[in-house]
């Protein structure tokens, strides 16, 4: 095998890491998303202060920080700063729906609630391997 085709195969073994752990985070995101779901009383309680400041303020700070690191990562040449500024973005986004409610965004099925922070996730992700190009 020549140089070329190992750093190939390096950069592959490092795309599949990378990508079996944002699919392990999604998961478990995924759980703890259908928790809040079967028991929004529950998970709605905990967000109406955090740290002392409003709840309607988290999911600003979370899309700003967001944003920011997303940006970031946009300009290196690590995934990761990208894959953790859309993972805030698409945080705020389910504790937004979280705050407003549920039952609202359940437009097909008790799984959109979940599906639209999945899709914010997904389209940052998408957009930002184009970016890389």
């Amino acid at each position: 095998m020549s140089n070329r085709e190992s750093r190939l195969m390096a950069n592959l073994r490092n795309k599949i890491w990378s990508i079996a752990i944002v699919g392990g985070t999604l998961v478990l995101a995924f759980v703890l998303l259908r928790y809040i779901v079967m028991s929004p009383d529950k998970a709605k309680a905990g967000y109406s202060t955090i740290a002392g400041l409003p709840g309607w303020l988290t999911p600003i700070i979370m899309v700003a920080l967001g944003a920011g690191i997303f940006w970031l990562g946009l300009k290196v040449r690590s995934d990761w700063p990208e894959i953790l500024g859309a993972g805030l973005i698409a945080g705020a986004v389910g504790v937004t729906e979280m705050m407003i409610g549920w039952h609202k965004f359940a437009i097909g099925s008790s799984l959109t609630p979940i599906l639209i922070p999945a899709a914010v996730f997904v389209a940052l992700i998408i957009f930002s391997q184009m970016r890389s190009r």
